[in-house]
């Protein structure tokens, strides 16, 4: 590959990423102004009223969404996990105590 294709790569690549990169900026500091704005009047001391934590509460995730999509995380939708058994391993008295995930990965 000549030099012009790497160059025509890295522009592709960075008018691809540009868009996203602020679009997800940009859902952080807009849901962090709102949150400012919210907590006018409030002490760190007294607990939030009613009101304003449902508003944080229904405004999260929206924005929390925008910014992982254009992060480049997508939701994964779980499947059931199998029933197995594993008495013959671990014991007559094994019992399952968890039925979530079975491993968390992250990249960092």
């Amino acid at each position: 590959m000549d030099k012009r294709n790497y160059s025509l790569i890295t522009i592709i690549s960075f008018f691809s990423f540009l868009p996203r990169y602020l679009i997800a900026w940009w859902a952080v500091l807009t849901y962090c102004t709102l949150i400012m704005i919210i907590m006018i009047g409030t002490s760190e001391h007294i607990p939030m009223e009613a009101w304003r934590y449902k508003i944080v509460a229904y405004t999260v995730k929206p924005f929390a969404r925008i910014h992982m999509w254009m992060s480049g995380i997508i939701k994964v939708n779980y499947k059931e996990r199998p029933d197995i058994c594993y008495k013959k391993y671990l014991g007559d008295d094994w019992r399952p105590t968890f039925h979530g995930a079975g491993i968390q990965i992250s990249n960092h």
